[in-house]
C-alpha cells in the first residue's frame, strides 16, 4: 500500500565516542559495539600507577615507618615504601579499593577519592561486569563492548556458547546474536540485580537503559529506555513553542497554525543524515523543501506529547491522535494517526446509509454487476525516466485517445490548445485511469463518453490564461503541469464535457456548488476513475497529492468506492480509506473545495520527489500549503461567471 517505510534501521559507526544513532535491537546494537572496539577506541585516560597487588590484605605486625616488608601494626591506608606487589596495604582486598586517580581503569591500592567510573577487579570483570578493553574481561575469550550505549563497558564471554542445553556459567545466559555467534550474557530477577546505567530488560539480561524517573533532569525515559530529552520542555526538540525564539539558538517552531498542536521545535537545520549528527533521541530529516532537520524520534505513542503520534514510517513525533484520544463514537486510525468513523455493524447505520468496508456510506444502490473483464493492455502508469524528463512540461498528446478527450475549452482551438500543457507523469496517470475505467466499465449506466479534460497549464507552466491577460485559476495552482480539471462521468447527456452536474443556483444567485443531488453525475464510472489515480506510488506515498470535488458529489464517491472495492471492481490503493486523497467539503472550511466543482474534478500531483520527505502542511487542500484564498481575488469568478453578476456588470459595460 502506499505508505512504505524506507528508513534504514542499521547504525552508522561515528567517530569514537560519538552517539552512533538511536538504540535498535539488542543484536544489531552489539555488532556495532565490537566494530569500534575493533577499531581502537578508548576513553584517553592514563592507567594508574602503582600496579595492583597481586596478593590477598593482611594486618601489619610492626609499626612505622613503612618499609614494605614489614606490615603495619594498623590499617592506616599509607602506600608501602616499596611497591613490592606482595604485600597490601590495607584490611580491603584490592578489588574493593579506590584508585588513586579518577582514571576508572585498574584498581590499584590507594584510599578514596573514589573514580568516577566503577574499579575493575584485579582479578578481571565477570560477565557483566565494567571494562575498558577485552583484556579487562575475567574470562580468556572474553569481549568488552564499549560503545558509547554501554556505560563503562560490559564484559561477555563464552563464544559459541550452546543454548540447549545452555553451558554458561550459573548467572549467565547463552544468547544468540544477529552475526551468527551466541555469547553469554548476565541474567537478572529485577534491574536492582544489575549495575547503574542498566537495566532488567525483557530479556531477564542487564542491558543499558532507563526506567521511568532515572533520568536526570530535562531528560525522560523513552520506550526504548533512552534517556532523550522531555518533549513537553521548551526549547527542546519536539517541544512546545510559539515562536522560533522558543527553540534555541538555530531551532525553528512549526507553529500552530499549521496544524503542530501547540507548536513543535526542530533543530539544527542543515544536519547530515548519513552519519547522522543530531543528538540522542533525534534524528536528521530531510524536508520537502530541500533542507534537513533535526526532530524528535519515537518508538510509540508514549514518547509524544498530547496531541502528536508516533508516525511509524518514520519514528517521529508527529500531529496525530492516539489511542483514547478521539471523541465519542471514533478511533484513532494507527495508519494515518487520525480520528476517524468507528467501524459500522450490519445494522448501526443511519437510515439511508449501509455498512460497506466497515464505514457508514450513503445508500446509492448496488454497484454494477457482471463479469470483471481482465485489464491487460492499460498504458504504463509510472514514468521511468530522469526526474527531468518526467516533470517536463508537454502537451498533452494525443489529444484523443483511450477513455479521454482534451476537447477545446475556454478560447482554446483545435488548432491552439494552449491550455493543455502538464507534465509528463501526471499525463501518464490520466491516460492509464482512463483507460481503466474504458476497459472495467462497459456496459455500466451512463453515456458511456470519454472522461473529458480541461485546464492545466501553459506552456511555459503559467496559470492558463496568463498568455492572453486573464489567468483563470488562483495563484500556486495550475502551475507547472501538477495541476488538471477533468469533467465528472455523466448519465444522461451526449459527452462527459465539464458542465454542472447538480442544480447550483438559488433565486438568481450562483452558488457555485451543487444545491441538490448531483443527478447527472455517473458515480460509479467517476468513482472507478478517482480511485484508478491512486494505483500510482512514488516513494514510500502516492504520486496523487489531492482530488477535490463537489461537497455532495464527494460523500457519494466514497460510497461509490468503499461498494466497487467490496464487490470486486477494484482491488487497489484506494479500497484502504486512509490512504484516499479525496478531497471535498459539505461546508465552506476554507481548503478551496466548496465552489467552483460542479461541474469539475481537480486532479494536483506529487511530482517524483514524493515520498522521499514528510509534508509540513495538510496537502489535501486546493493549494499544497493551504492557503485561504480570498474570494475576491479569485480568478475562478472569470471561467465561470453568474447570471447575477454578469447582469451587475452590464450597466458598467455600457
Amino acid at each position: 500500500m502506499p505508505h512504505f517505510p524506507t528508513t534504514d534501521f542499521s547504525f552508522i559507526p561515528k567517530t569514537c565516542g560519538a552517539r552512533i544513532g538511536r538504540p535498535l535491537g539488542k543484536f544489531t546494537l552489539l555488532a556495532i559495539a565490537l566494530l569500534l572496539v575493533a577499531t581502537g577506541c578508548d576513553d584517553g585516560q592514563t592507567t594508574a600507577n602503582p600496579l595492583p597487588d597481586a596478593g590477598t590484605d593482611v594486618l601489619d605486625t610492626t609499626g612505622t615507618p613503612e618499609d614494605g616488608t614489614t606490615p603495619d601494626v594498623a590499617v592506616d591506608g599509607t602506600l608501602d615504601a616499596t611497591l613490592d606487589g606482595t604485600l597490601a596495604d590495607t584490611l580491603l582486598a584490592d578489588t574493593n579499593v579506590a584508585d588513586l586517580v579518577t582514571d576508572g581503569t585498574t584498581a590499584d591500592t590507594a584510599n578514596p577519592p573514589a573514580d568516577v567510573q566503577p574499579d575493575i577487579p584485579v582479578t578481571g570483570s565477570p560477565i557483566g561486569g565494567p571494562c575498558n578493553t577485552d583484556a579487562d574481561c575475567a574470562d580468556a575469550d572474553g569481549q568488552c563492548l564499549t560503545a558509547p550505549e554501554f556505560p563503562n563497558g560490559y564484559c561477555r564471554a563464552g563464544e559459541n556458547c550452546t543454548t540447549s542445553p545452555d553451558n554458561c556459567p550459573t548467572g549467565t545466559e547463552c544468547t544468540p546474536f544477529t552475526n551468527g555467534n551466541n555469547w553469554c550474557l548476565l541474567l537478572c530477577n529485577t534491574t536492582s540485580d544489575c549495575r547503574s546505567g542498566y537495566i532488567c530488560d525483557s530479556w531477564s539480561q542487564c542491558w543499558p537503559g532507563c526506567e521511568p524517573g532515572g533520568c536526570p533532569a530535562g531528560q525522560v525515559c523513552s520506550s526504548s529506555s533512552e534517556c532523550v530529552p522531555d518533549p513537553n520542555q521548551t526549547g527542546v526538540v519536539g517541544g512546545p513553542c510559539a515562536t522560533d525564539a522558543d527553540c534555541g539558538t538555530g531551532g525553528q517552531c512549526l507553529t500552530a497554525a499549521n496544524g503542530f498542536p501547540g507548536g513543535l521545535c526542530r533543530g539544527h537545520q542543515g544536519c547530515t543524515e548519513s552519519p547522522d549528527n543530531c543528538a540522542a533521541g533525534q534524528q536528521c530529516t530531510p524536508f520537502t523543501d530541500n533542507t534537513t532537520w533535526c526532530m524528535d524520534t519515537c518508538n510509540t505513542a508514549a514518547d509524544c506529547r498530547t496531541g502528536y503520534a508516533c508516525d511509524s514510517s518514520w519514528n517521529e513525533c508527529w500531529p496525530g491522535c492516539t489511542a483514547g484520544s478521539c471523541a465519542t463514537g471514533e478511533v484513532c486510525n494507527t495508519t494515518t494517526n487520525e480520528c476517524e468513523t468507528a467501524p459500522c455493524t450490519a445494522n448501526s447505520c443511519p437510515t439511508g446509509q449501509i455498512c460497506s468496508n466497515q464505514r457508514c456510506v450513503l445508500d446509492i444502490g448496488t454497484p454494477p454487476t457482471g463479469t470483471h473483464p481482465v485489464c491487460t493492455n492499460l498504458p504504463p502508469i509510472n514514468c521511468t525516466g530522469t526526474a527531468a524528463y518526467c516533470g517536463e512540461i508537454v502537451p498533452f498528446d494525443p489529444d484523443l485517445g483511450t477513455g479521454y478527450w482534451d476537447y477545446p475549452i475556454n478560447g482554446e482551438t483545435t488548432s491552439n490548445q494552449y491550455r493543455s500543457y502538464v507534465r509528463r507523469d501526471l499525463m501518464l496517470l490520466i491516460k492509464y485511469a482512463a483507460a481503466k475505467v474504458d476497459c472495467l466499465a462497459v456496459g455500466w449506466p451512463g453515456n458511456g463518453g470519454a472522461v473529458a479534460l480541461g485546464d492545466m497549464s501553459e506552456a511555459d507552466g503559467a496559470i492558463p490564461g496568463t498568455s492572453v491577460g486573464s489567468p483563470g485559476h488562483p495563484a500556486g495552482t495550475h502551475v507547472n503541469g501538477y495541476d488538471m480539471d477533468i469533467g465528472y462521468f455523466q448519465v444522461n447527456t451526449a459527452n462527459n464535457q465539464l458542465r454542472p452536474i447538480c442544480d447550483h443556483m438559488i433565486g438568481n444567485v450562483d452558488q457555485y456548488h451543487c444545491t441538490s443531488t448531483p443527478y447527472l453525475l455517473d458515480v460509479w464510472r467517476s468513482a472507478l476513475f478517482a480511485a484508478s489515480l491512486h494505483d500510482a506510488v512514488v516513494g514510500n506515498q502516492l504520486q496523487l497529492r489531492v482530488m477535490g470535488v463537489d461537497g455532495q458529489a464527494g460523500v457519494l464517491f466514497e460510497s461509490a468506492i468503499d461498494q466497487l472495492c467490496a464487490a470486486g471492481w477494484y482491488t487497489g490503493n484506494a479500497c484502504n480509506a486512509s490512504y484516499r486523497s479525496l478531497a471535498y467539503e459539505v461546508t465552506d472550511t476554507g481548503r478551496g473545495w466548496y465552489q467552483f466543482h460542479h461541474h469539475h474534478m481537480h486532479v494536483s500531483i506529487n511530482g517524483l520527489t514524493a515520498g522521499t520527505s514528510p509534508m509540513l502542511y495538510d496537502n489535501k487542500c486546493l493549494t499544497p500549503g493551504c492557503q485561504l484564498i480570498d474570494p475576491a481575488q479569485d480568478l475562478r469568478w472569470t471561467l465561470y461567471p453568474s447570471p447575477e453578476r454578469e447582469k451587475r456588470a452590464l450597466p458598467d459595460r455600457l
